[in-house]
């Protein structure tokens, strides 16, 4: 009734950990932003005791959150595509600030709709990796598997798509592994693409062709 599936997944990658976290912990802040910067908080200050005007963005001790909402995936008019995200910023070199961006489309409806309000990142994985998640079942994958790494927004989101729909053609059903029952959809995918490979402090985070989360 909250609107709220109950856990957010907390997705350490230096040692390749999935834990959960309760969003009944987090719901007096409300909405995506609210909660995501709650959890910033509690984690990078209360937790890891952590002086946020001394640290950068690309430091492994931060966390991003990427957080969807109460809304997220309803009928409620322009909001339920709207997702969040909560970081130490890299733009303002060489001093960066708490700040937040956010981006539309499919993402945070499809999180919402595998049973996830949000995601914490933490960490620095030993190789390139990315985030493959079915209902309930996240798994880090090694970007040498599809050969992601060193492809744009667009090509990395259509690697990914033929690998976990198999080359089934847009409207087709398909039922992804993990995964309950079958589906239309695309995967919903956020992509670095190479300025985010390559640490631009100008890099965004693409979804789809024209969602795009940069400021900050």
């Amino acid at each position: 009734m909250s609107g709220n599936t109950g856990k957010i997944a907390r997705i350490n990658l230096s040692n390749l950990s999935v834990t959960t976290i309760n969003t009944s912990d987090y719901e007096d802040w409300v909405g995506g932003h609210g909660m995501g910067s709650a959890i910033f908080y509690d984690i990078m200050v209360k937790e890891k005791g952590l002086d946020l005007s001394a640290i950068d963005g690309f430091d492994p001790e931060c966390v991003l959150t990427v957080m969807g909402s109460p809304v997220s995936g309803s009928i409620v008019p322009a909001a339920p595509g709207r997702c969040e995200m909560q970081g130490i910023g890299v733009q303002s070199s060489p001093i960066g600030w708490f700040t937040r961006s956010n981006f539309g489309g499919r993402f945070a409806p499809n999180l919402k709709f595998a049973g996830w309000d949000g995601i914490v990142i933490e960490g620095k994985a030993d190789q390139p990796v990315w985030i493959d998640i079915r209902d309930g079942d996240i798994q880090i994958r090694n970007c040498s598997e599809i050969s992601l790494w060193g492809t744009d927004a667009w090509e990395s989101q259509q690697m990914i798509w033929d690998y976990v729909s198999g080359y089934s053609g847009f409207g087709d059903w398909y039922e992804p592994d993990g995964a309950d029952g079958q589906t239309t959809q695309r995967p919903a995918v956020l992509a670095i693409a190479k300025a985010g490979e390559n640490l631009c402090r100008t890099a965004c985070l693409i979804h789809d062709a024209g969602n795009g989360a940069g400021q900050g």
